[in-house]
């Protein structure tokens, strides 16, 4: 049930992440060009397409605000990591923290926030490529056999005479129930396999 979850979570995060993403590499354009960091994330959150999740856009303006108001960015950055569960949003909070607290150059860290993302999030792709051949196989599998009825009346041999008895309802019985354990194992397989833990 957790693997569903998390799959769920981060399936529909995907958008989420890739509007970060562009963020970043806007703010880290802008703060390379060297810009304050509010003022960089205000120009990084201009460049974003208007059809990205609102919860980027609302970073951008709790950022810009915080950094208008001269309090710290980290903060809303942590708050959005809690709220998205997303680690690169967390590293991003930490580095813009980091910078805060230290003074050290933040563009760098939004860099590799960015390059981590644009990491996960390809890896993220070919694990779902690779998978797709044994999801549809799972699929196929199971519809199979359900076709044995379908195979019997083109032979002449109708649902009746095959499951009519006692000996064929059991055997109905113990192939739907193998076949729902099978279908069950293989999902989890793939499902490890896409999400290891």
């Amino acid at each position: 049930m957790e693997v569903w979850r998390r799959r769920r979570r981060q399936r529909a995060g995907e958008p989420f992440e890739r509007a970060v993403l562009a963020l970043l590499d806007g703010t880290a354009a802008a703060l390379r060009a060297g810009l304050p960091p509010a003022r960089a994330l205000e120009l990084g959150g201009a460049t974003l397409p208007g059809s990205s999740p609102p919860g980027v856009f609302e970073i951008v303006a709790e950022a810009v605000a915080a950094g208008a108001a001269g309090l710290p960015v980290a903060p809303v950055w942590r708050q959005a990591g809690l709220r998205t569960q997303s680690p690169v949003v967390d590293a991003v909070a930490a580095a813009w923290g980091l910078s805060e607290t230290t003074g050290c150059p933040l563009a760098e860290a939004v860099e590799r926030a960015a390059a981590q993302l644009r990491s996960a999030l390809a890896t993220r792709r070919k694990v779902r490529a690779a998978v797709a051949g044994p999801q549809a196989t799972v699929t196929v599998l199971t519809v199979l056999p359900l076709t044995g009825p379908l195979f019997g009346l083109a032979c002449g041999v109708s649902p009746q005479e095959l499951y009519g008895n006692g000996i064929g309802l059991l055997c109905l019985g113990a192939g739907l129930g193998l076949m729902g354990v099978g279908r069950q194992w293989c999902r989890r397989l793939v499902r490890r396999a896409e999400y290891p833990r």
